[in-house]
């Protein structure tokens, strides 16, 4: 049952993959951890997360799946094809474009596979629980888990052609101070490569924070201010190239 919280992230999640109700998952918990005399689980991030104890719980579950799913596989029976649920995180924007794609045809390929795609620009950890694939920015430092970069990441600063019409001429990075920013709410973003690029516009005022990538892009197409946007977004949605390159981070 811990498994089974920590993979969907909730009691809710679990309860429905369980056919049970949201109740009978607390009170199992609950169960549990007065035998163990410790809690199992703590919230974190919205999200419920093994203590210690509840890893190896976690753990000692996972190692019951394997030896049955190659039971199954062994005998030929019917849960000889590959099934489960797979969870990713990735950037939303990233996730849109790419890894959606890549789990449509995942899905296709192996039908008995559900797949779950969590979005958030997450800062790399070697304890991300109840993820199986993980798409962040930075280097991350793992153990266990095997690792590869995946690509270069740029930002840049990008405006609508409304936008550049309405205001005189941007020859210049230190004329962006005076101008509004489009970018992530600084006090919910905890990735360093994210935070540092505004450190180089100390005076330019945040006009409109979001914690989607996505929606800086489209509030830049509305001329609500200057967007600081992933350069492959930027292209995608034909806002004009963007007038100073501030950072580049691995991802």
């Amino acid at each position: 049952m811990v498994w089974s919280v920590v993979r969907h992230g909730s009691y809710s999640g679990a309860a429905a993959t369980q056919g049970i109700s949201h109740t009978t998952v607390s009170r199992r918990i609950a169960a549990l951890e007065k035998s163990a005399g410790a809690r199992l689980l703590v919230r974190s991030d919205g999200a419920w997360e093994p203590t210690d104890l509840g890893r190896q719980f976690v753990s000692a579950a996972e190692g019951i799946e394997t030896a049955l799913d190659s039971l199954a596989l062994e005998s030929g029976g019917a849960g000889g094809g590959v099934k489960g649920l797979v969870r990713v995180l990735a950037p939303d924007g990233l996730g849109g474009i790419a890894v959606g794609e890549a789990m449509r045809r995942l899905s296709e390929t192996h039908p008995g596979v559900r797949l779950e795609m969590i979005n958030a620009a997450r800062r790399p950890s070697a304890n991300l629980v109840g993820i199986d694939v993980a798409v962040v920015v930075g280097r991350p430092e793992v153990s266990r888990n095997e690792s590869f970069h995946v690509a270069d990441y740029f930002l840049g600063l990008y405006a609508s052609a409304a936008y550049v019409e309405r205001h005189p001429a941007l020859e210049s990075p230190a004329q962006l101070q005076e101008h509004p920013l489009l970018y992530f709410i600084e006090s919910m973003q905890d990735v360093p490569e994210l935070i540092d690029p505004v450190r180089h516009l100390p005076r330019m005022h945040q006009s409109i924070g979001a914690t989607s990538s996505m929606v800086h892009v489209e509030l830049t197409r509305s001329g609500a201010g200057i967007g600081l946007l992933p350069c492959y977004l930027a292209d995608r949605a034909g806002v004009r190239a963007p007038t100073h390159s501030l950072a580049s981070a691995p991802s």
